[in-house]
């Protein structure tokens, strides 16, 4: 079997700097207090996922790029209308030179009104959730009633909503622990997307299927290949094999099914004889 050589990717245009690859530079000086206080993230658990409300720096996205970035409405209301006015204000002042010394009472006014609070959020889904949770220790989840939510509690609570959620987060999980940055990969026809360094500096090598109960024709297997082809991507098709029987019911303590999980995954490419 010959050896898959790595191709580099699509280098981005980009002046922003790679950092460190997890968000856990501030969870060491605080290691010593309590579970519930430890954790470096705390987010609110929603139906689709988990919601990180304090995260002033974006640490969960420069550092990993972990969730997708959430502006509320009103912020992105008050962006346009500040935007609008500062438009409005160069156009009086491009006519009438003074105007700006005569009227700065209302500058100072306007200037006010942009200091609006612009509090971005950081969804997170249930893969990255968990896996900030468990693998690294530094998410704690709070219930729908503020409690704090026990790791198994999180566990049971995504396998109830998110099919498939144990198989797909060990392909999470696995290519994370090889150093990828794995994004959603809907957009591809795919589960995942996986980046070298993060979305900003390369476009993603691999597009990942993972097939685990899921019955999928040679036909339909080309159609997602010429796709990824299409965006110079190569598919990964990934299977999750239990090494011994582990009923569904069981599936509840989640280090057991970690221990006896496999990940394989399978590089699919076109040949065209010659």
């Amino acid at each position: 079997m010959s050896k898959h050589i790595f191709t580099e990717p699509r280098r981005k245009r980009t002046n922003q700097v790679l950092k460190q690859p997890l968000p856990i530079g501030i969870y060491n000086s605080i290691a010593h207090l309590p579970l519930n206080e430890q954790s470096a993230y705390v987010g609110d658990l929603t139906e689709k996922g988990v919601v990180v409300v304090e995260d002033p720096h974006h640490r969960l996205m420069e550092f990993g790029f972990f969730g997708t970035s959430m502006i509320n409405n009103s912020s992105r209301k008050n962006k346009r209308q500040s935007a609008e006015h500062d438009a409005n204000l160069l156009h009086i002042q491009t006519v009438i030179p003074n105007f700006s010394s005569i009227n700065k009472n209302e500058n100072t006014s306007s200037d006010s009104n942009k200091e609006f609070t612009d509090r971005s959020k950081v969804f997170l889904n249930h893969y990255e959730a968990f896996f900030l949770c468990y693998a690294i220790g530094c998410l704690q989840i709070k219930k729908f009633n503020g409690d704090w939510m026990k790791i198994e509690e999180v566990w049971n609570y995504f396998m109830s909503k998110c099919e498939d959620f144990s198989t797909k987060y060990c392909t999470y999980h696995h290519f994370r622990a090889k150093g990828w940055v794995v994004k959603n990969g809907l957009k591809f026809g795919a589960d995942f997307l996986l980046y070298k360094w993060g979305p900003p500096f390369f476009h993603a090598s691999y597009s990942v299927l993972v097939l685990q109960d899921k019955n999928i024709s040679w036909r339909e297997v080309a159609k997602l290949n010429r796709v990824s082809e299409s965006v110079a991507k190569e598919l990964i098709m990934v299977t999750v094999t239990r090494k011994k029987n582990i009923a569904d019911q069981d599936l509840c303590d989640f280090s057991e099914y970690f221990s006896n999980v496999k990940v394989e995954e399978v590089l699919v490419k076109r040949w065209i004889p010659t």
